[in-house]
């Protein structure tokens, strides 16, 4: 495939900042401002983060000629597990001190104790998200380590992929695996209420369950290499896609900010909007791609991994520090603005890090 279609698609990297945004929000529910994303719009964010992986995944294997043996798999793995590992231990080890791990000393709980050393090292490990064990204060590293064990699938997935390409229809067969993995998602949705111990609600993170949404994203990304490939003359109808980037935009927006709790719909409508997203502005023909892929909105989606990785952990100190009350809508404003600065911040300088990372495993 020409490597001119296979340039960075900068003009989705603001939408991973504006997707941690909403996550952050509702991390910090407690401190909610009327009119700002809430709950549909974190869960539309956290779709947005999964579809988006599979479909990166997809594009970033597309000029590499990986077979699919045991050795290959492992060391890619391995360089996906370099990128986050330093930055999730971090806060992991956070949360353990915060969360008592230190005042069980102190008092001499042996039981709470060796609770907490067990919890933080299957954490650690990225195990919890096979074991229904959430790690406290810091849930989203369940969701990362979904991520590195789902990675597995990866190169297996685009290998066949490309094996299939040149048979007819291409684009028809990803469109069917898309739908049987929505299938999959609706059927392992039922499960929850079987599983015993009120630990149904925690199997919507495991990979078990996540595999749909990365398989959604391989199939995404595969759609979109085939379409860059085969259709170059699209690129040309600039003001044509202007306006479905357009339309696909407000409608996301208006989803994202839908008020009240989790609803079948509404969640539904945000999972198909984030696909849509993702598939109009990965092409990027239209001008609102154009004004995305100016530097400062770039440079807020490149940080806005770290961001995710430790804004829970700063929610959960900041009010442990100052408590959860914060008299109002001043408060409120104020308590989210200090815990977003402090992210914002941190992140910078962690994104360094990961960047020397990143350039020493090949990623």
């Amino acid at each position: 495939m020409n490597n001119i279609y296979l340039k960075k698609a900068d003009q989705i990297q603001f939408f991973r900042f504006i997707c941690f945004g909403m996550i952050f929000l509702w991390h910090a529910k407690v401190w909610q401002i009327k009119f700002l994303p809430s709950n549909v719009g974190a869960q539309t964010g956290l779709f947005f983060f999964f579809l988006l992986t599979g479909v990166v995944s997809s594009y970033s294997l597309e000029s590499k000629d990986l077979a699919p043996t045991k050795k290959n798999i492992i060391e890619y793995v391995i360089r996906k597990i370099i990128k986050i590992y330093p930055l999730y231990f971090l806060t992991n080890l956070v949360t353990f001190l915060y969360e008592g791990g230190q005042e069980y000393v102190t008092t001499h709980n042996v039981k709470m104790f060796i609770f907490m050393v067990g919890s933080f090292i299957i954490s650690s490990l990225m195990l919890q998200t096979w074991l229904f064990m959430p790690f406290v204060c810091n849930t989203v590293g369940w969701y990362l380590a979904s991520m590195i064990w789902l990675s597995i699938v990866n190169i297996p997935f685009t290998n066949w992929a490309k094996s299939k390409r040149n048979q007819k229809k291409p684009i028809l067969r990803m469109l069917g695996i898309i739908c049987l993995a929505f299938i999959y998602l609706i059927v392992l949705s039922s499960l929850q209420f079987f599983i015993p111990f009120g630990a149904g609600a925690y199997f919507f993170q495991t990979p078990v369950f996540c595999l749909g949404f990365h398989i959604i994203g391989l199939a995404l990304g595969q759609i979109i290499l085939i379409v860059k490939n085969n259709y170059p003359e699209w690129s040309l109808q600039v003001n044509k896609f202007t306006a479905i980037e357009t339309i696909v935009l407000l409608i996301w927006l208006v989803i994202v900010f839908i008020p009240g709790e989790m609803a079948p719909l509404p969640i539904a409508l945000g999972l198909l909007f984030d696909i849509l997203l993702i598939f109009v502005f990965m092409l990027g023909y239209g001008k609102i791609s154009v004004i995305l892929r100016t530097k400062p909105l770039v440079f807020l989606g490149d940080i806005s991994f770290e961001c995710y990785i430790i804004h829970q952990v700063i929610i959960k100190i900041y009010s442990g520090i100052n408590g959860w009350e914060s008299f109002g809508f001043f408060g409120n404003a104020y308590a989210l603005a200090i815990c977003f600065t402090i992210t914002i911040a941190i992140a910078l300088y962690t994104s360094k890090i990961t960047s020397f990372l990143e350039l020493n495993a090949n990623f």
